[in-house]
């Protein structure tokens, strides 16, 4: 790795809090984000697992990331490292994945190929044992399974830990690494472990029934991230609304939070850290204690965040307790129609109720340079040109009078597994298009984001397909 690199990592890890540097342990482990530093750093499940590793007397556990788009040429010459030691990431034990999106599958064969680790499983016949877990591969790890040892399927707290378990127990009966196919084996055994190699395509999910037997915060802050010096906190996981098309809402039920003492004593060690709070968690508005939290945040001297917030549980106190520049709800459709079929049933009297308390609260008149983010999908099952354009009327309306900077994301419903809608056709690429072109003409002035449209069909691809797509992935 020359000069320039070595200076640029020194840089990173000088503006880190909560670093943990480890001397050699019995197993080596790299925790890899399939995407950049700036990226993978704002990734609370990467964070949990990296500080339940390192907490193993056992174990040293060291980050990697994909490399920013300017150094990967310079990597060909020369192994892809991690990121506390410079290690050559195919000199661990163990490379560890945690994947929460499916197009980080480009980036995780991307890595392999830069650390000089075959790419198919079959051909590996040492180590690094090479493992994925995170979101995307609970839901379908099939077209990664060309290339990928094991699996851990469901919530990684517990699993995690008694893979390292196996692991260590089968080295020390050899005194040395274990055999390959033994542990593959015994990994097996394991509930919420899947062996793509062994040939069962039968696995259960794993999940934790107490949230509070493992609290889920950042261990490390740093500005170089979205969530610059902020300190996250997990206060729910899944959601009880079960929006038909939401992943998230249905792979992680039930819908369980932690307990108010227990989210205390996480804030009170952030404070020690830093003053920046977020407090992050799919159905978060469900949480019962949240304006007691956020409260409470405030009067040790905290700011706070909420990553998104339901739209009907917005009220002018919580508002009034908020310290961000940015707010974002989703609507998700135009129409009420719409919205009752996916199972998000609010009317748009109450959408504009609500969103006419943001546009009076003290949060906006502090900070001209708030934002109100708005999320909407096309696309959905049943969809018709009246609910694009009671999309189209319901955005205007919004924008009429909203005193600071409204930014409106669309994009195209795609159907993932283990959801209701996961067997709904996806809209084609020509009617995206078209009706995206048509919001814009008719939305002049407003800020419209969306993500690509073939990205959005390659996302699907992904979400729904077998391990054939992994050949489709290597091409």
């Amino acid at each position: 790795m020359n000069w320039r690199l070595r200076q640029k990592i020194k840089r990173l890890l000088d503006e880190e809090i909560g670093t943990y540097y480890k001397d050699k342990r019995d197993v080596s482990v790299v925790l890899v984000y399939p995407n950049t530093y700036y990226v993978g750093m704002s990734n609370l499940g990467f964070a949990t697992i990296y500080h339940l590793l390192n907490k193993r007397e056992d174990t040293w556990c060291e980050r990697g990331f994909l490399p920013d788009k300017e150094d990967r040429q310079e990597f060909l010459n020369s192994l892809l490292c991690s990121l506390e030691s410079q290690k050559p990431l195919n000199e661990f034990d163990i490379i560890a994945f945690s994947v929460a999106f499916e197009l980080d599958y480009f980036n995780i064969l991307t890595i392999l190929k830069l650390a000089n680790i075959l790419l198919y499983s079959r051909e590996r016949k040492v180590f690094p044992l090479i493992m994925a877990g995170g979101t995307a591969v609970t839901a379908n790890p099939e077209p990664l399974s060309p290339f990928i040892d094991i699996f851990i399927i469901g919530e990684g707290e517990e699993v995690v830990n008694e893979v390292m378990d196996v692991y260590l127990a089968l080295r020390h009966q050899r005194g040395k690494s274990p055999a390959r196919e033994k542990l593959l084996f015994e990994l097996s055994q394991i509930e919420g472990v899947y062996v793509p190699s062994l040939g069962k395509k039968e696995f259960k999910r794993r999940y934790i029934s107490s949230l509070d037997s493992y609290p889920a915060n950042s261990c490390i802050v740093t500005k170089n991230t979205e969530f610059s010096q902020m300190f996250l906190i997990e206060l729910t996981r899944g959601c009880p609304q079960g929006c038909k098309f939401c992943l998230a809402s249905h792979l992680y039920k039930p819908f369980r939070y932690r307990s108010f003492e227990v989210i205390m004593n996480q804030v009170k060690e952030g404070l020690k850290w830093t003053k920046k709070m977020g407090l992050i968690g799919g159905g978060i508005s469900y949480h019962p204690d949240l304006i007691k939290i956020c409260r409470e945040i405030k009067i040790l001297g905290g700011e706070v965040s909420l990553s998104s917030l339901r739209l009907a549980s917005i009220t002018p106190e919580l508002i009034s307790i908020l310290n961000q520049k940015t707010i974002a709800v989703a609507p998700e459709a135009g129409s009420e129609r719409l919205r009752k079929l996916i199972n998000k049933p609010i009317s748009e009297d109450v959408i504009l109720e609500k969103i006419a308390i943001i546009n009076s609260s003290s949060l906006i008149l502090s900070s001209p340079s708030f934002t109100l983010k708005l999320y909407f999908l096309i696309g959905l099952p049943t969809e018709t040109q009246e609910d694009i354009e009671a999309l189209i009327n319901l955005v205007a309306k919004i924008k009429a009078g909203f005193k600071r900077e409204l930014v409106v994301s669309i994009n195209p419903f795609i159907p993932k597994l283990n959801t209701p809608f996961q067997d709904m056709a996806m809209d084609n690429k020509e009617n995206l298009n078209s009706k995206l072109r048509y919001i814009r003409k008719n939305l002049p002035g407003i800020k419209i984001i969306s993500e690509g449209i073939k990205d959005s069909i390659m996302q699907a691809r992904f979400s729904i397909g077998d391990e054939k797509v992994g050949e489709f992935l290597l091409h």
